[in-house]
C-alpha cells in the first residue's frame, strides 16, 4: 500500500507541475482533495458491499497519491506571497541578495 501511494510522486511529480503552472491553483486544490475524499469513501462503499480486494486498495491508494501530489504542487506557491512582504524580505524570498534590493532606485531613499 504505501508504495502504491508513494509511486505517484515518482510518476506525476514532474508532469503534473507543469500542468499545475497551466491551472487555477484553486481549483486544482479542491478538485484534488474532493478525489481523495471519493476515493476514500469508496473505500468504505466497497467493504459495505464486500467488494474489497486488496488490488482495490492498490488502485485507490495510487489514485489517492496522485491527487495528493496534485494538492501539494497548487498549494506550494500560495504558502509564501511575496508581495506581501515588507521590502527587506521581499528580495530574500525572490532569491536576491539582500544588498541587492536596496540598491534599486524604487527603493532608495530620496
Amino acid at each position: 500500500m504505501a508504495a502504491a501511494q508513494t509511486a505517484p510522486f515518482l510518476v506525476w511529480f514532474a508532469p503534473a507541475g507543469a500542468l499545475v503552472d497551466r491551472w487555477p491553483r484553486k481549483r486544482i486544490m479542491l478538485a484534488a482533495d474532493a478525489g481523495r475524499a471519493v476515493a476514500l469513501a469508496s473505500v468504505a462503499m466497497a467493504v459495505w458491499l464486500g467488494w474489497i480486494t486488496v488490488g482495490y486498495l492498490i488502485v485507490v491508494a495510487f489514485f489517492e497519491g496522485t491527487m495528493y501530489v496534485f494538492f501539494l504542487l497548487g498549494s506550494a506557491p500560495c504558502l509564501a506571497r511575496p508581495r506581501d512582504m515588507p521590502g527587506n524580505r521581499r528580495g530574500r524570498i525572490n532569491g536576491e541578495p539582500a544588498g541587492q534590493t536596496a540598491s534599486r532606485p524604487e527603493h532608495s531613499q530620496n
